[in-house]
């Protein structure tokens, strides 16, 4: 019984060692994340120990903290040319000394920020990972590589170029003035906040773009993104083609581009959208139904419909333009129609198939002119105000459900002209 007991006592002992000699190899081996300050004490060099305070490597645990120039410090301003072992939670360039971080060499971290006189510069095509965002008051700027954001929702603040940026399975939210030059993509989405500024100069293909502010794109890029939503200010200046684009009630889409891009999906038919053809020379309108429509700048703004177009809102002629109306279907304006602001604009109507409507009033301003090239059938649903000029072609059939005031020239067809409705003045 006595030797019984004894080998039961030694195996139980035995049991206990072994327990803890595994818990002190497990727990000596996960090494606990750490927030270093940088000294420079020793050199430019990050995975020198001694240039922390404490002393260590960060990146040698998951989750370390980068803080740099956070407490103030008097040595060698920091290189990162060896990549860190694991993800940095943060890195923090601060304002207590003005930091200069120099990366040559691809890392991940959290949240990126660079303070008020501190400087950030990645070399040549470093592809750097982010899993919570940038945030710069300094000097950011970034390598020719791609820049991944991923993990975690993020935001950028700040003004940022970043040449490529991929955007993986999340949605990335613009609050400051952010330029990519190159190539936008990836599977997530991007959102420019109210009041900020997104400028495009390559090609985006990036899933989910979303506009709640000002877009600039510009360049030959295409623009491939499954789904496009203007809620505020896009201005496309850029002569790519687009696969699909959608202005919402609220959006306004200047396309100032020559020639117009290749658009193959236009969605301006919300109620109080408005789309300005704004190019500095001749363009081609897309053949869809607008709700507003402007044309602005200068040249001849050429619209060949393909079919019958019902136009929601107003219609807006500005100086120094030409809208040409083409092809042979009715054409309609529900809200008014204004032709110039006091110097000159014309709308031009090149088919005779078709009844042209114009439901709201219609204002001819001094300069302007509303002609007709053939003899197509005018039919006005409200007043008409002359200060321009008004010419009907041949023996045009023309209807007037409001007044009409001439103080401008009115060269009348010698068709039918028939005021309907109540009592009226001519």
């Amino acid at each position: 019984m006595s030797q019984n007991k004894h080998i039961l006592h030694t195996r139980n002992s035995l049991s206990s060692f072994l327990l803890t000699a595994l818990l002190i190899i497990v727990l000596g081996s996960t090494a606990t994340a750490t927030t270093y300050d940088w000294t420079g004490a020793t050199s430019t060099a990050w995975e020198t120990t001694t240039n922390w305070n404490p002393n260590g490597n960060p990146g040698s645990a998951a989750g370390d903290v980068v803080q740099i120039g956070v407490v103030p410090f008097s040595g060698f301003q920091p290189t990162l040319s060896i990549a860190p072992a694991n993800a940095l939670a943060s890195i923090t360039l601060g304002t207590a000394t003005n930091a200069t971080l120099t990366i040559s060499i691809a890392y991940t971290t959290g949240l990126l920020t660079v303070g008020a006189g501190s400087t950030l510069t990645e070399s040549g095509a470093i592809v750097p990972t982010f899993t919570g965002g940038i945030t710069n008051n300094g000097t950011f700027t970034a390598s020719t590589g791609i820049h991944t954001f991923s993990t975690n929702a993020q935001a950028l603040s700040g003004t940022i170029s970043i040449p490529s940026v991929t955007v993986t399975a999340i949605t990335l939210t613009n609050n400051g003035t952010l330029t990519v030059g190159t190539a936008l993509a990836g599977t997530g989405g991007l959102t420019n906040a109210a009041t900020f500024t997104l400028n495009i100069g390559g090609a985006c293909s990036i899933t989910t773009l979303t506009n709640n502010g000002i877009v600039n794109s510009s360049g030959t890029g295409t623009i491939t993104s499954t789904t496009v939503t203007n809620n505020l200010t896009w201005n496309m200046s850029g002569t790519g083609t687009v696969t699909a684009f959608t202005n919402s009630a609220t959006g306004v889409l200047y396309i100032s581009a020559l020639p117009v891009p290749t658009i193959t999906t236009l969605t301006v038919a919300a109620a109080g959208n408005t789309v300005n053809y704004s190019g500095a020379g001749d363009q081609t309108v897309k053949d869809v139904a607008y709700s507003n429509l402007i044309t602005s700048g200068s040249g001849t703004k050429t619209w060949t419909e393909t079919a019958a177009r019902v136009m929601g809102s107003n219609l807006t002629i500005g100086d120094g333009t030409t809208l040409n109306v083409d092809g042979a279907f009715a054409f309609t304006v529900t809200g008014t129609t204004t032709i110039g602001s006091g110097t000159s604009g014309t709308l031009s109507i090149a088919n005779a198939t078709g009844t042209k409507t114009f439901t709201g009033a219609v204002t001819i301003n001094a300069g302007g002119a509303i002609t007709e090239a053939v003899a197509a059938q005018l039919a006005f649903g409200n007043n008409v105000t002359i200060t321009g000029t008004l010419t009907e072609n041949g023996a045009a059939v023309v209807g007037i459900a409001g007044n009409l005031t001439n103080n401008g020239t009115y060269t009348a067809s010698t068709g039918v002209h028939t005021f309907s409705g109540a009592a009226k003045t001519i």
